[in-house]
């Protein structure tokens, strides 16, 4: 008795291969883009553990509760240290900040490449006015650091912001959107870190809207202007749940 064997013909092999070929087209470009993402939250979860454990050092090492008694604040915020200052105060900064965080350089304003957010909004002069700490594990910190104040009778979560942070997760490289891979918080007189669009930066200024606002952060394609995605991210688990 005669067995057929029964393969596949050229034309069925080339056909089969198309529809692989248009099935990767549409799904290898969304793979990627939902890797970068889980890549992008999780740096920004390892550098919130580092600016945390930083600051504590500060304060433990220097033997003070309160952020804006050690040596950088009292001694050199004071001074009114900004993107503006002198060389001679910045480097005294840098020095200070090294001590705890391990730091490449330091620069100030805003790179050429930093682009507005992915809500396409005007352009952002935002960082303009911070130092740039580029940091050994390629992210960069960009504060504004504000001097000393104390509020009597505070009655909210923080009631002193000691700094404004821009944290980007991977430096100049892009893609350089707030809510991707930039993320924007205060830093309180205790050394936490209160992300743009949580509950206590709104108590603290009304004009910042909470994630959830659906002009801020909310849904799968939000429409604000990408500041108040931090908190999102951070309190969605570290992931980055829209487009």
């Amino acid at each position: 008795m005669k067995i057929l064997k029964k393969g596949f013909t050229l034309a069925e092999v080339l056909i089969t291969l198309a529809v692989i070929g248009v099935i990767a087209s549409v799904t290898l470009p969304n793979l990627k883009a939902d890797i970068d993402k889980n890549v992008m939250a999780q740096s920004l979860r390892t550098n919130v553990s580092v600016l945390k454990s930083g600051f504590a050092q500060m304060k433990a090492k220097e033997d003070v509760d309160d952020i804006r008694d050690t040596v950088l604040w009292s001694d050199l915020v004071s001074q009114g240290v900004s993107a503006s200052s002198g060389q001679d105060i910045k480097e005294q900064v840098k020095k200070q900040f090294g001590k705890y965080f391990k730091v490449d350089k330091m620069t100030s304003g805003i790179p050429a490449n930093i682009k507005v957010n992915n809500l396409k909004l005007t352009a952002d002069n935002t960082m303009n006015s911070y130092v740039r700490f580029y940091m050994a594990n390629s992210a960069t910190y960009n504060f504004i650091f504000y001097p000393a104040s104390y509020t009597s009778n505070c009655n909210k979560e923080f009631c002193n912001p000691v700094a404004d942070l821009i944290l980007d997760v991977n430096g100049d490289k892009g893609p350089n959107i707030y809510g991707k891979d930039i993320y924007r918080f205060y830093i309180g007189e205790t050394g936490d870190l209160y992300p743009y669009g949580s509950e206590a930066v709104k108590d603290y200024n009304s004009e910042i809207k909470l994630w959830s606002d659906e002009s801020a952060c909310a849904g799968k394609d939000p429409k604000g202007d990408g500041f108040s995605c931090t908190a999102r991210v951070i309190e969605e688990g570290y992931s980055i749940n829209y487009r």
